[in-house]
């Protein structure tokens, strides 16, 4: 019953025994038990876990566990911690596998290791017909970006690695395109006012929202005179400038009910008043843009008597189309002979007969008469007399204010 250390005293010529009994111990063991959660519960994805501490280890200290499943570690007292391996796809949102303690009073642990998978979600771009318009998108969360469709490039953004939560993508304006619709799968919840989405993404989701945008219609032309009145631009022809192009919308298709029609509008040939007026540039040029599908009359202003149409060859000389297809573009010209007279007269100062070398003085009167339209680039080429030849630098003009330049070129 003696326990070490021990005093013993020896005398002299006496022999001591000492009988030593060592008795083993067996050492204390205690154990921690990893829990495992994820999110979604219901993911099958295996973690790898390493446990490290003060104390002896029974076994591999890397172990796998998955959700639902737990590992329970054997260990000598001390204090210990598990870590968890990163995964590619994972959040860890919690550990309280840190600083165990396994003692003779507490020899069981147990500790909780929680993961959210993270989301993906992809936006394409659908465009009617396909282009290489560029798109721009914006979102708070996750910044901007542009997409095309042109049926070669990729027409999609995929975003990895997101955290669940609320996402909202934007997608801006562009001239001459309008909004279809946009549509999105595998999101947990998602809603839209016109271009801008609102997306909820829960842990795991892989969520693909879809843009998809159709090019407006346009009507464009030019306006010409037509001197021949072939009803043909021909290349000696010139475009006409600043003459007024109306765009109507059938009232039919507009609002086939006509008894509730805005008093305040205008019909004109069963039609409302213009919906957009412009005219025709210097190269006799115009155009109609962002056209919905719809049925249209491009009909341009009336200048009768001093110009008559002569193309189109139409009832009203308007033009209708049906705009339904993406991007439809129809060209609608207009031809008109300019109706315009000049009065000519010619006198000169020596009315009786004169001899060789007699200066005769002659006078050219042009006059544009009251129910003629303005003319403009007269040419007047007088005819010399048989036996006279121009004396030059002998012209002069006399003009109202109202008339332009006038130039003399000689004829021979």
């Amino acid at each position: 019953g003696t326990t070490l250390p021990v005093s013993v005293t020896i005398y002299k010529h006496l022999t001591r025994h000492i009988t030593l009994c060592n008795q083993k111990i067996k050492e204390t063991k205690g154990t921690i038990t990893v829990h495992k959660v994820t999110d979604p519960a219901s993911d099958p994805t295996e973690f790898d876990i390493t446990a490290s501490g003060s104390g002896t280890i029974d076994g591999d200290a890397t172990q796998q566990i998955s959700s639902g499943n737990d590992v329970v570690y054997t260990v000598g007292e001390g204090t210990y911690s598990v870590a968890e391996a990163a995964k590619e796809g994972w959040k860890e949102k919690s550990n309280t596998c840190v600083d165990l303690v396994i003692s003779a009073n507490n020899l069981e642990q147990e500790c909780t290791i929680t993961n959210t998978k993270l989301a993906r979600l992809t936006i394409v771009k659908n465009s009617y017909p396909d282009s290489n318009q560029e798109f721009g998108f914006s979102s708070e969360q996750l910044g901007s970006f542009t997409l095309i469709d042109n049926g070669t490039d990729s027409n999609a953004h995929q975003f990895s690695n997101l955290d669940p939560g609320e996402y909202d993508v934007y997608e801006q304006y562009v001239k001459g395109w309008s909004f279809k619709y946009v549509y999105c799968t595998g999101a947990s919840d998602w809603s839209h006012e016109g271009q801008d989405l609102q997306i909820i993404l829960g842990a795991g989701d892989v969520a693909t929202c879809t843009f998809a945008n159709k090019k407006l219609g346009k009507i464009m032309g030019h306006k010409f005179e037509d001197r021949d009145s072939d009803g043909k631009w021909d290349e000696d022809e010139k475009p006409v400038k600043n003459w007024t192009i109306n765009l109507y919308r059938v009232c039919e298709e507009q609002n086939p009910n006509f008894s509730i029609l805005n008093t305040q509008s205008i019909i004109e040939d069963g039609c409302y008043a213009p919906i957009e007026t412009t005219t025709t540039n210097w190269k006799g040029a115009y155009y109609f843009g962002d056209l919905q599908p719809g049925t249209y009359r491009v009909c341009e202003e009336d200048k009768s008597p001093f110009w008559t149409q002569t193309w189109p060859k139409t009832e009203d000389g308007c033009y209708t189309f049906k705009i339904c297809k993406p991007g439809q573009v129809e060209v609608a010209d207009f031809g008109n002979h300019h109706n315009v007279d000049l009065n000519i007269t010619k006198s000169n100062d020596k009315p009786t007969p004169v001899t060789t070398g007699t200066t005769v003085t002659y006078t050219i009167t042009v006059s544009v008469p009251e129910d003629s339209d303005t003319v403009y680039d007269a040419k007047v080429v007088d005819i010399l007399p048989d036996g006279f030849e121009y004396v030059p630098g002998s012209w002069t003009s006399t003009s109202p204010s109202t008339v332009g330049p006038t130039t003399y070129t000689p004829q021979g």
